[in-house]
């Protein structure tokens, strides 16, 4: 963007209640933006997929997964020419890509422990130091089945070094990744859906 927006269509979770709303707008207002809309994410994510561009005659189903941060949201959207109606929602706003990150924090965590017997926890330096580098190793998992996590003078001048494959992540994880998929399983049941095809994480994982 080379030029200053003023005016500004604002997605919100499908969750948000009137009140929120209301905080979204006061908030977009003390950044001097000029709400046009504020519509919720299942809408705003079926747009940016271009299903309505199609011009679909017939009604056309469309699950999003959402696994954030900190919350993980399901949807079903229902598409047909120019209209989207959000049809179910779920999820759970306490599971998020931060979990996935704490298991494996706390994996490097347990490993650096037992070989210098001491605790790096103590250190909030260091600590944020491995945090940082987890993030990446989850991140570069998605296309890579190996990588390395390596930090000089990680704490008290002790260095760190972990190999971590994609199937370690998964076995880290699983507990987490059978977390999802008995959500998704329940809310294809509460939304009466027989089946769907997705392709929404850049986390590949076999289930």
């Amino acid at each position: 963007i080379f030029h200053n927006v003023k005016d500004a269509v604002v997605t919100v979770p499908t969750y948000f209640n009137d009140a929120q709303k209301r905080a979204m707008r006061e908030a977009c207002k003390i950044a001097r933006l000029n709400t046009m809309h504020i519509i919720n994410e299942p809408t705003a994510a079926t747009i940016s997929y271009g299903s309505i561009m199609k011009e679909e005659k017939k009604k056309k189903n469309i699950v999003l997964f959402d696994l954030g941060g900190g919350t993980f949201d399901v949807s079903v959207v229902r598409v047909q020419r120019h209209k989207i109606e959000v049809k179910a929602v779920g999820g759970d706003t306490y599971l998020g890509g931060e979990d996935f990150n704490n298991r494996l924090l706390d994996y490097c965590v347990g490993i650096f422990n037992h070989k210098y017997k001491i605790d790096m926890r103590s250190s909030g330096k260091a600590f944020r130091r491995l945090r940082v580098e987890c993030v990446m190793v989850k991140r570069n998992l998605s296309t890579a089945v190996e990588t390395v996590i390596e930090i000089d003078c990680l704490y008290q001048r002790n260095d760190f070094h972990v190999k971590i494959s994609r199937a370690k992540f998964e076995e880290l994880n699983a507990a987490l990744f059978q977390k999802n998929i008995g959500i998704l399983k329940q809310f294809f049941k509460d939304a009466n859906m027989i089946k769907a095809w997705m392709a929404c994480s850049r986390c590949p994982c076999r289930t």
